[in-house]
This record gives C-alpha cells, structure tokens and sequence, in this order.
C-alpha cells in the first residue's frame, strides 16, 4: 500500500504539541504535567472531532475532471454499483490493481457495475504515461487538487470505495493484496444479485 497522504496520528502529535507548548515554559510547577495531560486529550478530542466534521463520509456527491478537463459528476452513475478507485502514477500497487479492475468492468459491465478511477497526480503527464500502459474501459477522472480525496479521508492508496445502487456506501479497502481479491469481487457480486460462481470442489 502506498501512504504518501499524512496520516491522522501525525497531525495529532502536532496538534497535540500545539496545545502544550504555551504552558512549557512553567514545567517548574507541580500543576503543569496535569495540566498538560489535561490539554492533550481535550487537543486529541477536539482534533477527532472536528475532522468529523471537516471530511463528510465518502459519498458520490462529487465532480472529478474528464481528459477534456470537463467536470463530471460522479452522482451520474447512481442506479448503478459504484466502485470507486482513488490511485497516482507513483503507486506500485496500483500497477496491479489497474488490470483487476479492467477484468471486473469487462465481467460485470452487463450487470450494472460502473468502475470510476480517480487519479490524484499533480501533473498530468504522469497519469497519461502510467495509462498507456494500459487499455481500460473503465471510467478514468482526476483530481489533481486532492479535495474528493481529503472528503474521502483517504489515507493511502489505491483505496476503493463501493457504492449501491441507491449510492449507498456498502464497502470500503485500503490497498490491494492478491489474498483479498476473491472477497473483493463476492462484495461487488453481492451488490449486483448476482450467484456467485462456485468452484468445483477438489475431491
């Protein structure tokens, strides 16, 4: 998995350091490591807090930009299941992911399964290059500025988000791992009401 994205607990310490640098300075007092304590966890509490309510849930009230630099509104694709991929040019990982997802598009397309890859590179000549390695017929947008991907509260990537087809979030995953692939599709066959496919059973 990729995490080039800053991580919640590091924003906690700075927050937190934040909080009890102004009263360093009395450290001779009996009350100041109390007090410390004290401001921290209302620090860490109030951090908590407030990036509940700074980052919405994931949802697909959002617009990303075609390769046109058109906006598209992801709410389009609602009355379908939704799967959502937030990768970058930089992200190994995502080098696998990429010929998964084509795999599930051309599998489930029929089905009503819609796959939105949302690439978070600043430049965009990255993107493109990491694409012809490629020839997906899944949807590809951008977010070059990063803000559906900080509403997201993404930590790393790829990170996939599923949506229903009332645009419902049903399943979130951080990463991509071989082991986990099989769930991953049985989550999306679910949403779709289709019966799996049983493998025969080795006697």
């Amino acid at each position: 998995m990729c995490t080039k994205l800053p991580s919640l607990e590091s924003e906690i310490s700075w927050r937190s350091a934040l909080f009890t640098m102004n009263v360093s300075h009395h450290s001779h007092s009996f009350f100041v490591p109390l007090f410390r304590v004290v401001l921290r966890t209302v620090g860490l509490v109030w951090l908590l807090l407030t990036s509940m309510i700074v980052n919405s849930a994931p949802s697909l009230d959002h617009s990303a930009l075609d390769d046109n630099n058109q906006s598209v509104k992801l709410s389009e694709f609602a009355g379908q299941v939704v799967y959502v991929d937030f990768w970058a040019s930089w992200c190994a990982p995502c080098l696998k992911s990429f010929p998964w997802m084509q795999s599930m598009q051309r599998k489930y397309a029929d089905q009503g399964l819609e796959i939105i890859a949302i690439n978070l590179d600043e430049e965009s000549s990255a993107a493109t290059q990491f694409l012809s390695q490629f020839n997906v017929d899944f949807k590809v947008l951008f977010n070059p500025s990063g803000d559906i991907a900080a509403q997201f509260g993404l930590v790393g990537m790829p990170s996939s988000y599923l949506f229903n087809r009332d645009g419902v979030l049903v399943s979130s995953h951080v990463g991509f791992f071989n082991e986990e692939l099989a769930q991953l599709e049985q989550v999306i066959l679910t949403q779709l009401a289709i019966e799996p496919v049983k493998e025969p059973k080795n006697d």
